[in-house]
């Protein structure tokens, strides 16, 4: 009787995990046709109902596995990048969030680890660097979200087909001639990479579906740390060398954010030279230009606000203050006028 009680009970607790891990496939499916497009995330759609975001999220603080496996550890990283990002909402890219990489709590189980803890975590189980493909980390670079929970049973020939997926999916991997262009994960982890296939140049044969030139060369391009989100995204990098900001003179701010820039500009002499270059003492000649910008964001495709130009000019002694303009004074040495005012719209 009491061999027939344990073997019941073993075989509750298998359909439990069972039924957890079917549940989990479930709910995730749901986030992905909620809120994925095209391998990026809305992350404006989970934010109006983070229901599946929440049951995902609270199955991962359950699990119950003595040790966990590769695939619930890529699936905790995937499922919390989603949630610190948009704890944070909206933000233009995980970087603006301090700590989201290696401060930011994720209980998975009966720990709490951090994203790079949990990439640490995976580095130790795995044989290879296959799942650097499917982890992603929120940035544009990163690969598409996978279309499937992992599941541990599966998880070979998942990982092949995210691969597959991330490698052809638009501008991942970029061919100009002989040129072959990819995102620097192929060189940050060039070492994990080749464990089983060798080289960079195997993976791209296993994987790449466009045909390779019969001799080619590997560069890397500028990572993209802007939000992955389904909505354009500018985001410069202080680090980086990109000329990107210069040709880039301003951003929309998004809904309920604002803008004010202010520029001030006071010139001021006692002194002029004249055509023969000698220095000429005169009374003191001062002019202020003050210009404030302000935008606010109805949406996250309309700014409106205002632009405010000011000027004055004074002419006094030589002996007095340069500051003496900024007490915008009108008399008979001073002027000083809004020159400008009027409404602004950017979309």
């Amino acid at each position: 009787m009491k061999t027939f009680l344990i073997g019941i009970g073993l075989f509750l607790l298998n359909l439990s995990i069972t039924f957890g891990q079917e549940n989990f496939n479930a709910v995730y499916q749901s986030l992905y046709e909620q809120a994925i497009k095209t391998g990026s995330i809305d992350y404006t759609a989970i934010q109006k109902n983070r229901s599946n975001l929440t049951k995902l999220v609270n199955y991962i603080e359950n699990f119950e596995n003595e040790e966990l496996n590769v695939s619930q550890l890529i699936n905790a990283y995937n499922i919390y990048a989603i949630k610190l990002i948009l704890d944070n909402y909206p933000v233009s890219s995980a970087k603006e969030i301090p700590g989201f990489f290696d401060k930011l709590p994720c209980k998975v189980g009966n720990e709490t680890y951090t994203l790079n803890k949990i990439e640490k975590a995976i580095k130790k189980k795995s044989k290879n660097g296959q799942y650097h493909f499917a982890l992603i980390c929120a940035a544009r670079s990163c690969p598409p979200f996978p279309k499937q929970a992992f599941t541990s049973s599966s998880l070979k020939n998942q990982l092949d087909a995210q691969c597959r997926l991330a490698f052809n999916s638009e501008n991942y991997i970029r061919v100009n001639n002989n040129l072959v262009f990819l995102p620097p994960i192929f060189n940050w982890y060039k070492k994990e990479l080749n464990k089983e296939d060798g080289e960079v140049k195997n993976l791209l044969k296993k994987y790449f579906s466009e045909p390779l030139p019969d001799s080619y060369s590997i560069k890397y391009y500028n990572y993209d740390w802007a939000l992955n989100d389904i909505k354009e995204q500018i985001y410069i990098d202080k680090n980086s060398s990109t000329n990107y900001q210069n040709y880039t003179p301003s951003k929309l701010m998004l809904k309920g954010s604002f803008e004010l820039k202010m520029f001030n500009n006071l010139y001021t002499q006692t002194s002029f030279f004249n055509k023969s270059a000698n220095e000429i003492p005169q009374d003191r000649s001062s002019f202020f230009t003050g210009i404030i910008d302000f935008l606010y964001g109805t949406n996250n495709n309309i700014n409106i606000g205002f632009n405010l130009f000011l000027r004055g000019s004074r002419f006094d002694a030589p002996e007095s203050s340069v500051f003496d303009i900024l007490k915008f004074e009108n008399n008979e040495q001073a002027r000083f006028a809004v020159s400008h005012f009027g409404p602004s719209i950017k979309f």
